[in-house]
């Protein structure tokens, strides 16, 4: 599964290289212009207020990290004017650490048009402890995969002019390239034995972002629409989801 998994990363890689016709001279061009760009600017660049310059390729490594706990009581009885518990009380624990490395991919394309590509790959550390015949069981699970890769499209169709702001469409395919929770194999307590690396879905999400400097900061937010696409059952379940970030930097 990891050799299948290092195998996409490099095909991605390699196909995003080979489609856009990008040479190293084009990728040092980028640095170039990066290097020479205000930090204004390249703020945005990465937040995807403004796009890249024709024949600009941009590489960004990054990493992300969460930590996650649930407890969980359960009651198998029954209580006493609210107050008073008769049964088994049984207590779980569930700590969960997910440490995401991924690398970003963007290319400038002519006439304010941007691709890019991101490809994660997730290592996840969960901690199960629980209460079983007046002992604290434990249990710990660790895996680790490639995530869902997502490709995108960027548009700028306004330009920053007066009063009016830089705004652009973007669209965004997310694929199911992780491991999904659904075909994970589990103990006899339900508890699993591997982790998932992704949701199991294709998801389709598009938007607008807008961008306003206003010396010495940049105000900038974003509209997005996401549609969530699985097939269960033989039935198409699309779950949605609308996301609305406004932010404020200063720089």
């Amino acid at each position: 599964m990891k050799m299948n998994s290092v195998c996409v990363v490099i095909s991605v890689i390699f196909f995003f290289v080979a489609f856009f016709n990008i040479s190293p001279a084009k990728a040092e061009k980028g640095s170039d212009y990066r290097e020479g760009s205000t930090p204004e600017e390249v703020l945005l660049q990465e937040k995807g207020g403004v796009l890249l310059p024709r024949g600009v390729l941009v590489v960004e490594p990054g990493f992300q990290y969460s930590h996650t706990s649930r407890a969980r009581i359960a009651i198998s009885g029954f209580t006493i004017l609210e107050a008073i518990a008769i049964g088994q009380i049984t207590t779980e624990v569930t700590k969960k650490d997910v440490f995401t490395t991924f690398l970003n991919l963007r290319y400038g394309l002519a006439h304010g048009w941007q691709v890019d590509c991101k490809i994660p790959y997730l290592y996840r550390h969960d901690r199960y402890s629980w209460q079983e015949d007046s002992a604290t069981r434990e249990k710990t699970v660790t895996d680790e995969d490639i995530g869902d890769i997502s490709f995108g499209i960027s548009y700028q169709f306004l330009y920053e002019k007066g009063s009016w702001p830089d705004a652009v469409l973007n669209l965004r395919v997310k694929t199911h390239t992780g491991k999904d929770p659904y075909h994970i194999d589990t103990d006899d307590r339900g508890r699993p034995e591997e982790l998932p690396t992704g949701n199991g879905h294709w998801g389709i999400s598009g938007g607008i972002t807008l961008v306003k400097r206003s010396d010495p900061a940049v105000l900038f937010g974003s509209l997005t629409y996401f549609y969530n696409i699985t097939i269960l059952k033989e039935q198409l379940e699309i779950m949605e989801r609308f996301v609305l970030e406004p932010v404020w930097i200063s720089v």
